[in-house]
């Protein structure tokens, strides 16, 4: 393997790491890591779960606003 893989795989780690103790830190280097166009630096899999969760969030705020 080259060792782009590896530093992507230690960046996604602490990443993740970071997700679990710190979650206003994790958005603000997610935040800048999308800023900066730093793919390799997105910690996806919890980007995924965030951005999904905040759109059920925001339908269940909508349909107690109608109910």
């Amino acid at each position: 393997m080259s060792s782009m893989v590896f530093i992507q795989t230690d960046v996604t780690n602490q990443m993740r790491s970071l997700y679990d103790q710190d979650f206003v830190g994790w958005t603000e280097q997610v935040a800048l890591a999308l800023r900066q166009g730093n793919w390799a630096g997105l910690d996806v899999e919890n980007l995924i779960e965030e951005v999904e969760a905040l759109g059920k969030s925001d339908r269940r705020a909508i349909k107690i606003c109608f109910i």
